[in-house]
């Protein structure tokens, strides 16, 4: 009965080793396969290194105009926009975009830019985000005359 207890500890001792050799060369072949690519807030950051035309990626020229940073020092809660999340808010801040009437003043170009180098897929247009953007604006403009004139 010993001697069984002692098997059952060298070998459940044994797995753990294996266990953990085996998770050391996956993630180190992980961080191998992965170390190229891009994704989340990093992917902000890459499409706004050098334009990739060759690959297919929209020019810059299509690029939405972004600021160095949000007016007044305050930007407004992207996230009101129905499908917009703090990931997406956090891309869109890294590319300039901090205002909903920056979105509100996108073209055509500009939302193929942002599908295609965001991975968006259609997005912006199937969830409105420009009358969205549009509304919002409008709100917050007359919400600011508003309290403007309470002297």
């Amino acid at each position: 009965m010993v001697h069984l207890g002692i098997e059952l500890g060298i070998l459940l001792l044994a797995a753990f080793v294996a266990g953990c050799l085996g998770g050391t060369i996956a993630r180190s072949l992980s961080r191998k396969f992965t170390a190229g690519r891009t994704s989340g807030i990093g992917l902000a950051r890459a499409v706004t290194s050098e334009p990739l035309t060759s690959t297919g990626i929209v020019d810059f020229d299509d690029r939405p105009d972004g600021l160095s940073g949000p007016r007044l020092g305050k930007a407004d809660d992207l996230k009101r926009i129905n499908g917009i999340g703090p990931r997406i808010e956090a891309l869109l801040n890294n590319l300039g975009i901090y205002h909903f009437d920056q979105i509100a003043q996108w073209d055509e170009r500009n939302v193929e830019w942002i599908d295609t180098n965001l991975s968006f897929y259609g997005r912006v247009t199937r969830e409105a985000w420009i009358q969205q953007a549009a509304d919002l604006a409008s709100a917050s403009i007359h919400r600011f005359d508003a309290s403007d004139g309470a002297d």
